[in-house]
């Protein structure tokens, strides 16, 4: 990593974090991904009478690895990761929470989806499906390369008490004890308002332990078929996608903490004096 008297972590670590600057990455994959996974569901299927039919079922489904790939080979293990002190090569066994070990990217706890049919006037089958499901994992980060391996936006931040955050100030300033309290006041109701960070201080958060919110969808099919020719049958259909949103937009949208919105802290210098990174607190919504 970055020699301390060089390191800067508002930006990418440079060739310093490099063994050989004659080379750039090398990346080089091992089969050292863990993953460990168990489901159960339980179904309702229920034939009310000739031309009406409902089922419910639910699922809850857990998940967990110390890495999770969606695409990119030995690029996306190295960037596309949320890594705690150790960085990138090192993503731990099964349990160990303090590398990459957390609940996969892409489980989703609970899925209720209720289905049924029936025969409505002029012949015509309607056909529904709802699904809610909970939302999937996702942590805070970091805006800046904390550990100094070269990326900028992967890396797990340390939940200080908000008392005890560095809040960075310029030099100029000449109130700086209120624009450090401002900063630590903004912080402290971020952790108070979101358990599933605040819920870690005094140490670099755990991978994943925010989960994004439910998504629900209803969709509806309207099927009627006409005799032709030759005992052949002609069917016409109507398909409606997320009808409630159609209803109400307030409805069946699916919503989530993007990316680019999960930076906890923003980091503005690094103090060789108190050997710590001084931060800057995002404003909600911003």
């Amino acid at each position: 990593f970055v020699p301390e008297s060089r390191f800067d972590p508002t930006q990418a670590a440079g060739p310093d974090r490099l063994r050989n600057t004659d080379f750039g990455n090398l990346l080089v994959n091992y089969n050292d991904g863990l993953a460990q996974s168990m489901s159960a569901t339980f179904d309702l299927d229920h034939r009310v009478s000739e031309n009406l039919q409902v089922r419910g079922s639910y699922t809850y489904t857990t998940a967990q690895d110390n890495s999770s790939y969606s695409c990119c080979t030995a690029s996306e293990g190295f960037t596309g990761q949320r890594y705690g002190a150790l960085g990138p090569n090192v993503i731990g066994s099964a349990g160990d929470k303090s590398a990459g070990w957390g609940p996969s990217n892409f489980v989703r706890n609970h899925t209720f989806v209720f289905s049924g049919f029936t025969t409505v006037p002029f012949g015509v089958k309607l056909t529904g499906i709802f699904r809610a499901q909970s939302g999937s994992p996702w942590g805070p980060e970091v805006s800046g390369d904390i550990n100094g391996d070269g990326v900028r936006f992967n890396d797990r931040p340390f939940i200080f008490a908000p008392a005890d955050l560095p809040v960075s100030v310029a030099p100029t300033a000449t109130n700086p004890d209120s624009l450090r309290a401002a900063a630590r006041e903004v912080y402290a109701q971020y952790l108070a308002n979101n358990a599933c960070v605040g819920d870690y201080v005094g140490g670099i958060i755990p991978r994943n332990t925010c989960r994004q919110p439910w998504f629900n969808r209803l969709d509806l099919s309207l099927r009627r078929d006409f005799p032709t020719v030759s005992e052949q049958r002609l069917e016409l259909s109507v398909d409606f996608f997320n009808v409630l949103n159609g209803l109400n937009k307030k409805w069946g949208r699916y919503e989530s903490v993007q990316t680019n919105n999960r930076n906890l802290l923003v980091a503005q210098g690094y103090d060789q004096t108190t050997r710590q990174v001084l931060y800057s607190v995002p404003t909600p919504g911003a």
